[in-house]
This record gives structure tokens, sequence and C-alpha cells, in this order.
């Protein structure tokens, strides 16, 4: 009899157990219920958190229709600017350069373009020491008799600063257009 006591008694507690437990069944139209603890040394939150927006995770920035005359990279004074680009929150750059020789004959050269940090002491060292720092440089070389239109490969590059200034060269001995694409990402 004392086995047989043990036995029922499990089985209606078991029953009682499955009986108390609320259904649980996920079901795709739901909505989910979300907790948010708020840490208050670490991360304080405070009123309404909500997304109005999807967050970017990319954004095309375009340079186009840079004319550049001849002007080899070393020449720093001389470098053809198109601007800054505001990085700030990207964490990585895709850099991609295309554009048209303005003349149909030409010397072989390398048609290229720089993003160089706005920071005081790198602009500095630019203007005063004729020194690139920290660039992030997209170019591709151009030989006689190649197609009057020319593109880079694309180059892949981290982001190091939130501010670059745009810079163009060209060691060809005739004039080109010139497009930058940077693709910033995270």
């Amino acid at each position: 009899m004392g086995k047989k006591f043990l036995a029922v008694t499990a089985v209606v507690a078991f029953a009682v157990l499955v009986w108390l437990v609320p259904e649980h069944r996920a079901q795709s139209e739901e909505v989910a219920r979300v907790h948010v603890t708020n840490f208050p040394s670490v991360q304080p939150v405070q009123g309404t958190v909500s997304i109005g927006a999807p967050i970017p995770h990319g954004l095309l920035v375009r340079r186009e229709n840079i004319v550049v005359p001849p002007i080899k990279r070393s020449e720093i004074t001389n470098l053809v600017s198109a601007g800054t680009i505001d990085t700030e929150g990207f964490t990585s750059a895709v850099l991609s350069l295309q554009g048209e020789m303005k003349a149909q004959f030409w010397e072989a050269g390398t048609v290229g373009a720089m993003l160089v940090p706005e920071e005081g002491p790198i602009v500095r060292a630019m203007r005063d020491g004729q020194r690139i720092q920290f660039p992030m440089e997209v170019s591709t070389r151009i030989e006689t008799g190649d197609s009057t239109f020319f593109n880079s490969g694309q180059v892949r590059l981290d982001v190091g600063f939130s501010h670059y200034r745009v810079y163009f060269y060209n060691s060809t001995n005739k004039g080109v257009e010139a497009n930058l694409y940077v693709y910033l990402c995270n």
C-alpha cells in the first residue's frame, strides 16, 4: 500500500502542476512584451524610449565632376580641395574613384583622391611641413592608350577621425574630371 499511495500521490501532484501552469504558445502575430531595466550608474534612461526610423548603417558621399589639372601628389600646396566629409559615427569607408581624361592623348600617370584628417596638428603638418599624415587614399594608374574613362578598385579602410578634407591629384600631363564615392559604413 505504501508504494501504491506514493505513485497515486505523484500522479495527482503532476496533474495539479499541469493544471496550474498557464499555457504558453508563441504566435507570430502576438506582440512581444519587452522589459527595460534601468542601470542608473551605467546608463540612465529617462522618459520615453523609441526609435523613430531605422538606424542608418551606411551613407554614400559623393564628390563629382571635380576638374583636376596635372598636379603630382607631392605638390601638396597645389592639390585640388573638394570640401570635407563628416565621418562621425561610422567605422569604415569604401573609396571608389572614377573619371574621364579630358584629352585624347596623354602621358601615363596616376589619378588619386585622399581624405586627410581635419585636425589642427595634421593640417599644420600638411600646410607648414609639406607632410600628409593618416590619409585614406584611392588611386588608379592610367597608361597611354587606355580608354579615356578610368576607375580604381574599391578600397575599404578604417575611419580614424570624425572629419576629413578631400584632395585630388593627377600626375598625367592632361586634365581629368574625377568622381569620388565614399561609402561610410559600420
